[in-house]
């Protein structure tokens, strides 16, 4: 039943707060921890020991990852002579009135709000180890160089529902298989709408679509962090995607966010000076988009074939350490699921809706793809 599955959900829980201070310090100075070890022999009395403490819940991702891939590390140094470990399996569940415990990721079904929620948790992580000393993003931080991290780009419009889609059933992806680690996201809520003049501009779907792009843009703009923005953009696309964004605005309740830093950027115009500054990134791609949803990998257009668009990532990626989200692509694979490579698009221009536009898109991705395929 529902409540069975919620209740064992409950039994193994409760998700994210990761509060690795002692694995964040010793990654930023090693040489201090090393040099302990080797003054207390190996190992260490009581009193010596350095407390290791980690919260954490069990159905987030990113707390399993620690403990399945850095955590036994102690173990296997004999660190864990001179620790004092803490496990805190509890995360972001709540206490009821009536002392019942709900947890963060118990939904009865995996809809919606648990996919939601699974953004969260790596959003409320971000948040927590912002505030360490030395500070990091996340503990990915430490494992990723920003040097190394590959540009993905996406460029679209809040109300084609091509662009909904590839954001609720597609990018959404590569924050829970951890790709997003190793990509700088940018998404870029403009797309088709046009400049009337210098502060005015009109929407593909109307005035409903420039209202929900100023929305998104807003998001983005007072909270900057990918981690932050785009749990409020999925959940506002979801309602796109399931033909129900006029409740647009349930989605700071559901997300339990202020609603007041968005609406104050949209009412006070400067969520049109962010629409304009979108505009003209859109407006200098190169090449020129023709539709939504176009994604960008490195600066390179991915055309029709954007929903493949973790292969690009993957191949563009030239750190030492292979994404787990890469290491099961294959080349035989990947040219499989490019051998389809026609989507249904929002198009830029009236007239694009011609089969002959639909013909130009389309070789226009055949030869990319014939290119990319023969440098492999």
């Amino acid at each position: 039943s529902n409540m069975e599955a919620c209740r064992r959900l409950c039994l193994l829980t409760l998700v994210s707060s990761l509060l690795l201070v002692f694995i964040v310090t010793s990654a930023a100075n090693p040489s201090s921890t090393s040099s302990s070890l080797r003054a207390s022999g190996g190992s260490s009395r009581g009193g010596e020991k350095v407390t290791l403490a980690l919260y954490y819940e069990t159905l987030c991702p990113y707390c399993s990852n620690c403990i399945v891939n850095y955590l036994p590390k102690i173990f296997d140094g004999g660190l864990i002579d001179i620790v004092d470990l803490k496990l805190v399996p509890y995360g972001n569940a709540k206490i009821g009135n009536n002392n019942s415990i709900t947890c963060q990721m118990a939904c009865p079904r995996l809809g919606t709000l648990c996919l939601i929620s699974y953004l969260l948790c790596f959003s409320s992580l971000s948040l927590m180890v912002s505030s360490f000393t030395p500070p990091a993003a996340a503990a990915a931080a430490l494992l990723t160089d920003s040097s190394e991290k590959v540009s993905l780009g996406l460029y679209y419009e809040s109300l084609c529902p091509y662009s909904a889609n590839f954001i609720v059933n597609y990018l959404v992806k590569i924050f829970y298989n951890g790709l997003i680690d190793y990509v700088d996201l940018n998404l870029v809520p403009w797309g088709n709408a046009k400049l009337i003049d210098n502060t005015t501009f009109q929407c593909q779907h109307g005035p409903a679509e420039c209202l929900l792009n100023t929305i998104e843009a807003c998001a983005i703009g007072v909270w900057p962090d990918v981690n932050e923005h785009f749990p409020f953009i999925y959940c506002v696309e979801t309602l796109v995607y399931e033909q129900k964004y006029p409740e647009w605005e349930t989605c700071f309740e559901k997300l339990n966010l202020d609603p007041t830093p968005v609406t104050e950027c949209y009412s006070s115009g400067y969520g049109n000076e962010l629409e304009l500054k979108y505009a003209a990134e859109t407006n200098a791609l190169q090449p020129r988009h023709t539709y939504v949803p176009w994604v960008v990998v490195n600066g390179e257009p991915l055309y029709d074939d954007y929903e493949n668009f973790v292969s690009y990532v993957c191949k563009a990626y030239k750190g030492t350490k292979v994404p787990e989200a890469c290491s099961d692509l294959s080349h035989s694979s990947v040219r499989k699921e490019r051998s389809n490579s026609i989507h249904p698009v929002c198009y830029s221009e009236e007239t694009t809706k011609s089969t002959l536009s639909r013909i130009r898109s389309a070789v226009a991705s055949w030869v990319h793809q014939v290119n990319t395929i023969a440098s492999m």
